[in-house]
């Protein structure tokens, strides 16, 4: 009895100076927690496990209902077009220049890390984004429906079409002319007011 309670004695101080330790880097400023900053080991380790078990018990365990439609295609292609292309590119196709200072860098959705992920999965991550790591969660802005179309769409990733990939092409090209447009001072920075709203 008496071995049990120094047990559990030590046990709960062990606990205790973890959390003392991990309270003490947080107040001193030590852990950096920029977008530059280049990530440690502990990190790169924890975070995609503690990804991969807050998704196990909650995406949902069903095929795609839009599997393999083409029809879904084109309406998934015209919402990664739009939100998507920036940041992961396509085959054959950059991201966006914003894209450089993601940390960590959005993944390229083509890749087979990514395809190898269920259907469920990939409705789960493009419903609920990604915290601390820039993808936002699209559910609040796209139904049910849509977001399986955009699940449906990055099946067919691997295989576009050379119709697909200029069609992508030009919805980059047409964000890139809004880049270099604004850099050569034709398009009006936000004023110093605008900046300042909350």
């Amino acid at each position: 009895m008496h071995t049990r309670r120094k047990f559990w004695i030590g046990f709960v101080c062990g606990i205790i100076m973890v959390l003392l330790i991990a309270f003490l880097i947080l107040v001193s400023g030590a852990l950096d927690l920029s977008a530059s900053g280049k990530p440690g080991a502990i990190e790169k380790t924890l975070a995609p496990w503690a990804f991969e078990r807050s998704m196990a018990g909650r995406f949902p365990k069903k095929n795609n209902p839009f599997a393999n439609d083409a029809s879904a295609w084109a309406a998934g292609m015209a919402h990664y077009r739009e939100n998507c292309l920036i940041c992961h590119g396509a085959p054959g196709i950059e991201g966006n220049e914003l894209s450089m200072g993601l940390n960590p860098p959005a993944p390229a959705l083509d890749a087979p890390e990514v395809q190898e992920l269920s259907d469920g999965q990939l409705f789960w991550i493009v419903k609920n984004g990604v915290r601390w790591s820039g993808m936002p969660a699209f559910g609040p802005t796209h139904n049910n429906a849509e977001i399986w179309k955009i699940a449906s769409f990055l099946r067919h990733l691997p295989h576009l079409t050379p119709e697909e990939k200029e069609q992508l092409r030009q919805g980059m090209q047409n964000n890139r002319n809004h880049q270099a447009a604004r850099a050569d001072g034709r398009v009006a920075e936000p004023s110093v007011e605008m900046n300042n709203e909350r």
